[in-house]
């Protein structure tokens, strides 16, 4: 592997992102899981576990970005990037559309469990959007990385 000399390896602030995101994602998912494995509806547990997979895709590829290391090919990262900004575009309609259902126009408050979910919800999207970052620089500003 090459580095080009106006290539920079990523900051060493991507670590504790990754941390903390790794950890919102095991936390996220012990409650998930718990519920599904309650649940009669097995086709929410395989639109979950699809999903969980997705992040922890996102997840290594995040690792990888930070390591600066190639993993497969580059255009399976575009389409993992690709999922991931329709899957975080969804939740937040769904977080919004709830936030909208139990808004009092008049009053923020009192606030009411939905909404904490709901905002809740919408912060983790906002939480997601250096992922999408760092996924996209792996996947399109990366080139050194992709010449083998």
């Amino acid at each position: 592997m090459t580095i080009t000399a106006d290539w920079q390896r990523p900051s060493r602030l991507w670590w504790l992102y990754f941390y903390c995101l790794a950890g919102f994602a095991v936390l996220g998912a012990v409650p998930y899981v718990l519920v599904l494995l309650r649940s009669e509806q097995k086709h929410k547990m395989l639109i979950g576990a699809a999903a969980w997979v997705l992040n922890a895709c996102d997840l290594v590829g995040l690792w990888c970005y930070i390591r600066s290391r190639p993993l497969g090919v580059a255009w399976l990262w575009r389409v993992f990037l690709a999922l991931t900004v329709a899957q975080l575009a969804f939740a937040a309609y769904q977080f919004e559309r709830v936030f909208m259902m139990v808004l009092p126009f008049e009053s923020f408050f009192p606030v009411r469990g939905e909404r904490v979910v709901s905002l809740v919800g919408l912060c983790s999207v906002l939480f997601a959007v250096p992922l999408l970052i760092a996924l996209w620089r792996y996947a399109f500003r990366s080139p050194q990385l992709w010449q083998s």
